[in-house]
């Protein structure tokens, strides 16, 4: 077939058409390089270990050695300056567990088209259960099963477990489309769905009352689609451009709610209808939509002046049907105050307005304004619920119940400021400062007000043709109101319930949520770019983040993130190329508590230095990477070899105090290795054959997966080791055709 070889308009191969660049589409035709892979069929044939990967475009396949095929795809016509339909279609993955395909067509200058999708899956691992999907899709238990108060009773739990697959699957589809009305008006359309499928880890509790609770860690299916919806009527003049939109947002659950029978005998608190087989039941995540209006608007003021503006109202709606309190029925016909409402009938209203202010005037100064009002106004009613503890109880309609619970109906309120300024004399020098502050007011949560003030520097600066470099630094200070740590659990129970409490309280006092308390941030980069030949460059970067939350007796009270990186990139002639990086990253942080018990010792214990605990996190991640090629001018043979490695260890350190006892936690460890090498050699133009080979290797030491079957806890049944260490590999024939 003949592929001709011609540029498109500025701006029309994207999804995404700037509105600063929609003055070109009536414009003369413009010539751009054209494709050099247009017209490629790439074929891969080979085989696979019986280790699945976890990670790439073979991630995702299915267990067992077999043959798999990989096929990618380039074609398209472009335009030509007496021509101007075009279209181009491009696969990957054909054939693969993560295909993906883009089809784009149309009329320069006119209208366009764009299409395509892809699959994406998050790498399957293999665990046991001991539970059976049953034809109504509940859980149920085998035909033999002895249940047990624990899972040292349960005798037929390790000879009924059989294997699961935990997978999670993504579909994507998209379709975008525009068109031109004239010289300054355009219409666009996109179309975005996403399908996610496969089965995830789910803890299906039973009896959630005080020290009594049971769980069991189940492999439930996943069935929901997001689908989205934006339209736009947009006008692109030479100074002023806007935009007004419509979006529609949709998320649907297939699966309204899941069912599984109860392996546990009864204990105490627990009413006997509740005792295995009963069946429980939860709901997953509702369906909900969004839709919202928005107005973007640029104006060039001047020559050196400009004004962008953005607002938008939005609307969140939740409104699912209620399950009952509980399935089991001799608990639901001893009910005697039913649900307050059918659905929780939840809403959000939003509002956003966006304001920036930029000058860059011809001398070496240039500066900003910028303002963000963000608003969330959750309208959705408060009710009264008495629900049933884990399905394992009574219900209790008493005013002082601890099972009686009030929905709260938090908003959230931001406002933003933020100011600019850039100093560059020449190219070999330029800095720039920012100063911003946030301000954030909450409602139904344990601080009402926040404000964080920072400041910001970063300098770039070039000595010389072979050197950059460059420093970025920022310090960040947030305060605001008085902490109520037990504004929430006041707020969500009944005054008399609270009253029958101890103290008042439900979390220790004092406790502080890292994203609501006091804290000073302070933040560093530096880089260096050297060239000292033409074939040899050298990089490093280094990063700091640090949290300190000195005003936090309790909680998070210190975070350090680290990172230093090198790369090197040198050239042997030009036949061989080496590139190489190693890396290490430092995560610390601190945390701090005290141990208490409820009943009449909380008010005495929450109070005791005796029983305070200290945990010290200590992790670090070293990474390491090597790429050889070979390549000549002329030469029909291309060699590649890469190889990379990251190591992650973990340390934690515990320190409690005389009241308390506590063990030395291990170590923790995982290693991933990755390996790619191969050849091709042009057998004749436009023909190629090659050899390739992956190699992808997962080892770790962590106490958390490592050895774990579903009764090492006595009171939840495990899905087994959820991170097994693997071995993957793969080889495969590579057909590269091109054609005209």
């Amino acid at each position: 077939m003949e592929i001709r070889h011609i540029a498109l308009l500025l701006g029309l191969s994207t999804l995404g058409l700037s509105t600063l660049a929609l003055p070109a589409l009536a414009s003369e035709h413009t010539w751009t390089p054209p494709e050099s892979d247009c017209g490629t069929l790439l074929l891969d044939l080979g085989a696979r270990s019986d280790d699945a990967f976890r990670f790439g475009t073979l991630a995702g396949q299915s267990e067992g050695s077999g043959g798999f095929g990989l096929l990618d795809l380039l074609l398209c016509r472009l335009t030509a300056p007496k021509q101007s339909n075009y279209w181009r279609l491009q696969a990957q993955d054909l054939g693969g567990p993560q295909p993906q395909t883009e089809l784009s067509f149309g009329r320069a200058g006119r209208w366009r088209i764009e299409t395509g999708g892809g699959r994406i899956s998050s790498g399957r691992s293999t665990v046991t259960t001991p539970m059976r999907t049953v034809s109504d899709g509940s859980q149920g238990l085998p035909a033999a099963w002895v249940p047990g108060t624990t899972t040292s009773a349960m005798r037929e739990l390790l000879p009924s477990l059989v294997p699961v697959q935990i997978e999670r699957e993504r579909e994507r589809a998209r379709l975008a489309g525009s068109v031109v009305l004239g010289p300054l008006w355009q219409i666009d359309a996109r179309y975005r769905q996403e399908h996610t499928r496969g089965r995830q880890p789910f803890g299906g509790a039973v009896g959630s009352t005080g020290g009594n609770v049971r769980a069991i860690v189940l492999a439930l299916p996943i069935d929901q689609r997001t689908r989205n919806a934006d339209l736009g009527l947009v006008h692109a003049g030479p100074r002023l451009q806007v935009r007004a939109g419509l979006l529609l947002s949709n998320y649907d659950n297939a699966i309204d709610s899941y069912r599984w029978q109860n392996p546990f005998a009864g204990v105490g608190g627990w009413a006997s209808a509740a005792n295995s087989p009963a069946l429980m039941q939860a709901q997953p995540s509702p369906d909900n939509r969004f839709q919202q209006i928005s107005l973007s608007a640029g104006n060039s003021l001047s020559p050196s002046l400009r004004l962008n503006g953005d607002v938008a109202f939005g609307q969140m709606r939740q409104s699912q049907a209620f399950l009952p309190y509980t399935k089991v029925p001799a608990l639901l016909a001893a009910l005697s105050v039913p649900l307050p409402r059918p659905d929780l009938d939840g809403r959000i209203d939003t509002r956003l307005l966006a304001l920036k202010l930029a000058a860059r005037p011809d001398g070496p100064w240039q500066w900003d304004a910028r303002f963000r009002f963000d608003d969330r106004d959750n309208r959705t009613p408060s009710s009264v619920y008495r629900y049933i503890g884990g399905d394992s109880t009574l219900q209790d309609t008493g005013a002082d119940s601890s099972r009686l619970r009030i929905n709260l109906s938090p908003s959230f309120r931001q406002r933003d400021l933020a100011l600019a300024a850039g100093y560059r004399p020449s190219r070999a020098f330029g800095i720039d400062v920012e100063l911003s502050d946030i301000d954030i007011s909450r409602t139904g949560s344990a601080r009402s007000n926040s404000d964080e003030q920072r400041l910001g520097l970063k300098l770039k600066h070039r000595p010389s043709d072979a050197l950059d470099l460059g420093l970025r630094a920022a310090r960040a200070q947030r305060d605001g109101s008085t902490y109520l740590g037990s504004r929430d659990f006041i707020d969500s129970h009944s005054p008399e319930y609270i009253a029958t409490v101890p103290g008042g309280f439900e979390n220790l006092p004092g406790l502080r949520q890292y994203h609501l308390a006091d804290r000073q941030r302070s933040e560093l980069g530096a880089f260096a770019q050297w060239r000292p030949k033409a074939l040899t460059a050298l990089g490093l970067n280094y990063s700091l983040l640090h949290d300190d939350y000195r005003m936090s007796e309790f909680g998070l009270t210190d975070s350090r993130i680290r990172s230093l990186q090198l790369d090197l990139s040198q050239g042997f002639g030009e036949a061989i190329w080496l590139h190489a990086y190693a890396g290490r990253e430092w995560l610390n942080a601190d945390q701090a508590g005290r141990a208490f018990l409820g009943g009449p010792n909380r008010p005495i214990q929450s109070v005791d230095p005796a029983r305070n605990w200290f945990v010290s996190h200590r992790d670090s991640v070293d990474s390491l990477g090597l790429g050889l090629a070979y390549r000549t001018a002329g030469s029909p043979l291309t060699l590649r070899f890469d190889l990379s490695r990251s190591d992650a260890q973990g340390a934690i350190d515990v320190l409690t105090g005389s009241a308390l006892s506590s063990a030395p936690l291990p170590d923790t460890r995982a290693r991933l290795t990755r390996a790619d090498l191969g050849f091709d050699y042009s057998v004749r133009s436009g023909l190629q054959l090659g050899l390739h080979y992956r190699l992808e290797r997962f080892d770790s030491a962590d106490y958390a997966f490592d050895g774990t079957a579903p009764n090492t806890l006595a009171n939840v049944i495990l899905l087994g080791d959820e991170s097994p260490d693997y071995r993957a590999q793969a080889w495969w024939l590579r057909v590269v055709y091109r054609f005209e």
